[in-house]
């Protein structure tokens, strides 16, 4: 019985056969645009966002003043920059 070849020769040989070109990733289509999920509504153009933070206490009372004067907590604190900017001496230009 005659011994088989190796599997070194076996790979040489089908490597001599054929040849496989490395393939070329196609070039990438440009992502689509994303999806806003918020938008924001016309009133907040030309605004900017100011962050404070207070304890859970104070915004609980001054949650319940914007309820007790049916009003927004937006024009309550609106109402306290330009009351800060007022006793500054600037101009109180903050509006809702």
């Amino acid at each position: 019985m005659a011994k088989r070849p190796g599997l070194g020769a076996a790979l040489k040989a089908a490597a001599a056969t054929k040849t496989v070109e490395p393939k070329r990733p196609e070039p990438a289509a440009p992502p689509p645009p994303l999806e806003r999920r918020y938008v924001p509504p016309p009133s907040r153009n030309g605004t900017a966002p100011v962050t404070v933070h207070i304890s859970p206490e104070a915004r609980k009372i001054l949650r319940q003043m914007a309820l007790d004067e049916d009003t927004s907590l937006q024009s309550l604190m609106v109402e306290a920059v330009n009351m800060l900017l007022a006793q500054r001496g600037k101009p109180e230009i903050a509006e809702p």
